[in-house]
């Protein structure tokens, strides 16, 4: 996806539309239609179409015209006919990105500046609250920099996301192995879908495997306990139809599969695996998109219970009444 490349060519995360435009694939430009915003001023300089290596001067006329005019000695180009909104550059909304990423990888939100360029905590990841980073450099030397800063402010293990792994040399793999930390190159694991949204590639469980905490960790697993227990006593307070709030837990939170995924597992209707997230979420106190982070937890305490449950021969379904709580489809 060419558009992880552009955001490592542009220094600063902003250029005219041309500049960002220039080469990307339809995902990429969705991408530009949901994260980009205008900032602030005109342009001095507009990219060449011409591929001749300058920067062409962007004049303004006093009849309100403008053009671009190349800066090769001899001049090599035409003269451009440009807009006002041809010379307002876009820049790249940091914040909403963050928080895109953070529900495309079922991360904790939670921003954190650390005074680097284009580098900040965007959230968390599993019950030990493991710092997610994300950094987006164009110059090599520039990441480096960046990467030894932070191991050295944070001596803990933490999550690096990046664009792509173009910067990351041996280096740098070493100053993160040096604490335990991971790099995730987001061209790898991150897809844009039709609707300009995020998507990770594969559950975030798998591919934060290693930052998870470990089964034995006895308060993760006392609240994944607790999670469960409290799933199933809502199953028997408020018998329903399958599936039921304690089935739709286990498929959303353990196994990571969306709404869609479970309706289709289940032969039933989306809006039925809604309504069981939104009575999960007001029973439960959190949405169970957050309670992915015990799913390592919760594999363990179902393998313990699976014998048991095999002899439970508890009727999965003792009412027919139709779902009303169908709000709107899961973050």
């Amino acid at each position: 996806m060419r558009i992880w490349s552009a955001l490592q060519s542009l220094p600063g995360l902003s250029s005219v539309p041309a500049g960002w435009g220039f080469g990307l694939d339809d995902d990429s430009r969705r991408f530009i239609d949901v994260f980009l915003q205008p900032g602030l001023g005109t342009v001095k300089s507009y990219p060449c179409p011409y591929n001749c290596g300058c920067g062409q001067r962007v004049v303004a006329h006093r009849d309100g015209s403008i053009v671009a005019v190349c800066q090769c000695d001899p001049p090599k180009c035409q003269h451009l006919s440009l807009t006002l909104a041809d010379v307002i550059p876009l820049d790249l909304n940091l914040s909403k990105f963050g928080r895109a990423l953070c529900k495309a990888l079922s991360l904790e939100s939670k921003a954190v500046e650390f005074g680097l360029t284009c580098t900040r905590q965007i959230g968390s990841w599993s019950a030990s609250a493991v710092p997610v980073i994300l950094t987006i450099q164009w110059d090599p030397q520039q990441f480096r920099s960046v990467v030894a800063a932070l191991v050295f402010r944070l001596k803990c293990p933490f999550i690096l996301l990046a664009p792509t792994s173009a910067h990351l040399d041996a280096h740098c793999q070493e100053l993160l192995a040096h604490v335990g930390a991971g790099f995730f190159p987001l061209d790898a694991y991150i897809i844009i879908t039709e609707q300009g949204n995020l998507q990770a590639t594969k559950p975030p469980g798998e591919i934060f495997l290693g930052f998870a905490p470990p089964p034995g960790d006895s308060i993760a697993e006392s609240s994944a306990r607790q999670v469960l227990a409290l799933a199933k006593r809502l199953d028997a307070e408020q018998p329903m139809k399958l599936p039921t709030a304690f089935m739709v837990l286990i498929m959303y939170s353990q196994e990571e599969l969306s709404a869609a995924e479970i309706a289709q597992k289940c032969r039933c209707s989306k809006a039925t695996v809604i309504s069981r997230l939104n009575l999960l979420h007001r029973k439960l106190g959190q949405h169970p998109v957050t309670l992915r982070r015990y799913s390592e937890h919760f594999k363990t305490i179902e393998k313990s219970l699976a014998g048991a449950r095999s002899h439970d021969g508890r009727p999965g379904s003792t009412s027919d009444d139709e779902d009303t709580d169908t709000e709107e489809s899961e973050s």
